[in-house]
């Protein structure tokens, strides 16, 4: 995927959590989705407009199949970020699942993966985008 591919923005229910040891630290209160020629880009956002405001972004390739997988930057999970505090922290090892059904639009993943500074993090996410 390039840069200059066109996307289209929309805002999506479902949730976007992440807990860390057991605790719930992210539930994001805000969707979007980026919807490109041939990968999903989802973010979801903790606070937005105030100076707390925290994001997950992650770009996974729309044609990823099933199963557990281990996650390498610049794979079918291209990225997975995490914003906080004016810094923005990659995720480095780990492994996720997704389930993209591109027919229904409706995307499912789970990840559990290592942050630098941050340690080991499990997200769920499922998600479908808003029909205006």
């Amino acid at each position: 995927m390039t840069n200059n591919e066109p996307t289209t923005s929309i805002k999506a229910s479902g949730f976007l959590k992440v807990n860390q040891n057991g605790s719930e630290m992210f539930n994001a209160t805000r969707i979007n989705l980026g919807i490109h020629s041939s990968a999903i880009e989802i973010q979801g956002f903790v606070n937005v407009g105030f100076p707390e405001q925290r994001y997950f972004r992650l770009l996974i390739d729309s044609d990823t199949l099933g199963g557990e997988q281990e996650y390498v930057a610049g794979g079918k999970l291209n990225f997975v970020y995490y914003h906080r505090e004016g810094q923005t922290i990659g995720a480095d090892k780990g492994t996720f699942n997704a389930n993209l059904d591109n027919v229904s639009r409706r995307y499912k993943l789970t990840f559990k993966l290592q942050f630098i500074g941050i340690g080991e993090l499990d997200g769920e996410i499922d998600v479908t985008p808003l029909i205006a």
